[in-house]
């Protein structure tokens, strides 16, 4: 398996009768695949948090051992914060720009 190079994005559940995970009443289930479509982890919690917070511990649940180099994602990925904290884990995080994107101050 090859996990140099992965795709993360996330999913909606709804909870029937109010049975989600944690607070909610929907769950969100996020998944890291390989570049063939396997998956290497999946994480799933209260739809109430938004997709950048859960990436790292999207990543903390795979099922291999080596993380990806390079983590693949669409424009709900886009955050400064979230670049910081995998560049410390040496993963690079690639998605396309916010059009109203706000630089961050240096």
């Amino acid at each position: 398996m090859d996990v140099r190079e992965c795709f993360i994005d996330g999913s909606f559940a709804s909870a029937k009768k109010g049975e989600g995970v944690g607070k909610g009443k929907s769950t969100k289930i996020m998944a890291i695949v390989d570049s063939h479509g396997l998956p290497i982890a999946v994480y799933t919690t209260s739809a109430s948090l938004s997709e950048c917070k859960l990436v790292k511990l999207t990543l903390d649940q795979r099922f291999v051992i080596a993380k990806p180099q390079l983590l693949i994602g669409d424009k709900a990925y886009h955050s400064d914060p979230l670049d910081q904290c995998l560049h410390q884990i040496s993963v690079e995080l690639t998605v396309p720009h916010k059009r109203n994107r706000v630089k961050a101050k240096t």
